[in-house]
């Protein structure tokens, strides 16, 4: 389980969203991902854990975490509730090291699902809406892609060239 705040931007003011995901070392199987203005609230993540135990219904038998300030209630709750089932001592059901599995999310998951949204947007929503009249303005209102493909009905010239 790991964060990636790369998307925030400098001083994570940019673009103020961040991922959070678990993914099963075996199979590579995304199990939870949740993305919010930020990655490092302790109690945030852990409850994230913890929706995703009573989701799933399972319990895993070790989590690997790095030492991030947002880890140490979700290893805590991890230990706690694996102190009952005997296989194993609680101590060893959380092991600390790096993570590179959000990396490659993050490249060949979330991207083109974000850039799908985006598309989408672009094209059934921005495109699409009416523009009001402005103040101050000689644009023309009406809905973008009706202005763009028609110009000479709102008093414009086609600047573009067809290629």
């Amino acid at each position: 389980m790991d964060g990636h705040d790369k998307l925030m931007g400098c001083q994570n003011r940019t673009f103020p969203l961040a991922v959070y995901s678990s993914i099963d070392t075996a199979s590579r199987k995304l199990l939870w991902l949740r993305v919010w203005v930020t990655n490092s609230d302790p109690k945030l993540i852990g409850r994230w854990y913890l929706e995703y135990l009573y989701e799933s219904r399972k319990m895993p038998s070790i989590i690997r975490v790095d030492r991030g300030s947002e880890t140490g209630i979700m290893a805590t709750k991890q230990a706690f509730l694996r102190q009952n089932h005997g296989d194993i001592e609680p101590t060893d059901t959380v092991v600390y090291g790096p993570s590179t599995a959000i990396r490659m999310l993050l490249a060949f998951i979330l991207i083109p699902v974000i850039q799908k949204q985006l598309d989408s947007f672009r094209e059934t929503i921005w495109n699409t809406h009416r523009i009001r009249r402005q103040k101050n303005t000689s644009l023309p209102d009406g809905v973008s892609d009706h202005i763009y493909n028609f110009p000479q009905e709102y008093g414009l010239e086609e600047c573009g060239k067809e290629s």
